[in-house]
């Protein structure tokens, strides 16, 4: 039989297959669907958690250094991972902490 006749006119055997194989690709379209829902939720979660992280950083590190000097570091350091930011973070507060490091940059 050829791909041009109506489902009525194929036999019972290729009828039913044909069904099952839609079944197996439905399925396999909602469990796809459904993971990537999970995966978004779980990386969303994931963003709410860093971002919180990095205001908290954010926070002590304005007390330390004074806002408008860290302005640009967060601008460039938006949305990196945390522990490189750390490590910036730290480097730039133990240079404001030398006194002779703030004469130079005020």
């Amino acid at each position: 039989m050829f791909k041009g006749t109506p489902l009525k006119n194929r036999n019972k055997a290729w009828h039913t297959k044909h069904m099952a194989r839609l079944k197996k690709r439905k399925a396999h379209r909602e469990e796809r669907t459904a993971r990537s829902r999970i995966l978004l939720k779980k990386s969303r979660a994931m963003s709410k958690k860093y971002n919180a992280k990095e205001a908290e950083q954010r926070k002590l590190l304005e007390k330390d250094v004074g806002r408008g000097k860290l302005y640009w570091l967060f601008v460039r350091w938006r949305g990196r991972v945390l522990s490189v930011f750390n490590k910036v973070a730290n480097k730039i507060k133990s240079l404001f902490k030398k006194p002779n490091a703030i004469k130079a940059k005020a």
